[in-house]
């Protein structure tokens, strides 16, 4: 689903918004510039994304892996989760690089799932 907002181009302030699946169907207006809403959670909400076993999995694999350990230390010093941020990404990234076998067996499902958290 897309997010746009309405911003007077002058001012930048959000004049309006529209949320659907078709761009098209929000008319163009002269002045205004049309950007994307940014995709943001609670760290809470992002954690409850994951299964009860994904996240045992992860706090498992953080035990020995550094790069899993700052990334959800990262994550617990956040106010807010931006589900587009390069940060967040590349957590999800990683933890499909290296597996997390218990609950994410093959690249397709842990693609699915990261799919899954993100929408």
């Amino acid at each position: 689903m897309k997010r746009l907002s309405i911003i007077e181009t002058a001012t930048g302030r959000v004049v309006g918004e529209w949320r659907g699946d078709d761009e098209g169907a929000l008319a163009r207006t002269p002045g205004y510039s049309y950007v994307p809403l940014p995709r943001i959670v609670s760290p809470v909400e992002f954690a409850r994304r994951f299964t009860m076993r994904e996240e045992v999995a992860i706090d498992t694999l953080a035990e020995t892996d550094r790069t899993v350990r700052a990334w959800m230390r990262r994550l617990s010093l956040a106010t807010l989760v931006d589900l587009d941020h390069p940060d967040v990404l590349a957590g999800l990234a990683y933890l499909r690089l290296v597996g997390i076998p218990v609950v994410w067996p093959d690249a397709a499902t842990a693609d699915q799932r990261i799919q899954e958290i993100r929408s």
